[in-house]
């Protein structure tokens, strides 16, 4: 398949370092936040820095699966030389999230049944963790859009350090964005993954693709480590 061919499906913004900037068709968006590049090897790599929309997502909203991502050709368009790695989230960045963070937490309550009915996480638990809540009116300079149409529950990304480097937000009403990422910084990247630990002094963690799964886990006393934006195929994470 020709590169053209793709971005034809695509609303173009513009030229982006060695790629493209367009509007992610997986979900509203105003602002263009889909980075489109292609890499010499054929292999076509898109980035939601919005909202995390997979690859898979983009895909079928444009009529192609992941499998019409490989082999690409390029003919006259920009080709990646290398793939870049962003940035850790930075100082200033991580002080916007602890403050995020504890606001959020404020509000708890608002999603404490929730919270304790779905994966059986008691106050005691969420007050461990910094599980927060945020409403309609939630503003922020990482908030993108999906975030703030809906009540959402905030679960925190903690390293092993114990450091937060992102968070994710679960709908508490019905919505086509159940978990929402924060917003990507133009320069840094927030932590795909988070570790909900114990002190009780086991050091088994269980992996998952997903906030929901890792909180379950927790609540059944055990560590868990989630990662957000995968999914799990015949057992392998993806």
């Amino acid at each position: 398949m020709q590169f053209q061919e793709i971005l034809d499906r695509l609303d173009v913004h513009g030229p982006e370092g060695s790629g493209y900037l367009c509007h992610c068709p997986a979900h509203g968006d105003n602002n263009a936040s889909l980075i489109v590049t292609l890499r010499k090897d054929g292999r076509l790599i898109m980035f939601d820095r919005g909202q995390g929309c997979s690859e898979k997502e983009v895909a079928a909203a444009i009529g192609l699966t992941t499998d019409d991502f490989k082999g690409v050709e390029a003919g006259d368009l920009n080709v990646e030389t290398s793939i870049g790695i962003k940035a850790p989230p930075s100082l200033e960045q991580i002080n916007w999230l602890r403050s995020f963070i504890d606001e959020s937490h404020n509000n708890y309550e608002h999603a404490a049944q929730y919270a304790l009915d779905r994966w059986g996480i008691t106050n005691e638990m969420a007050h461990t963790l910094k599980l927060g809540f945020t409403g309609t009116d939630v503003a922020g300079e990482f908030i993108p859009y999906p975030w703030r149409q809906v009540p959402r529950i905030v679960v925190p990304l903690y390293g092993f350090d114990g450091v937060p480097r992102g968070a994710q937000g679960r709908a508490l009403e019905e919505h086509d964005v159940r978990w929402c990422s924060l917003k990507t910084p133009p320069d840094n990247a927030w932590s795909r993954f988070g570790v909900l630990m114990h002190n009780h002094g086991d050091n088994f963690i269980q992996v998952g693709e997903g906030p929901g799964d890792a909180l379950t886990a927790y609540a059944s006393g055990i560590n868990a480590l989630f990662v957000r934006g995968t999914s799990m195929a015949a057992g392998v994470l993806t």
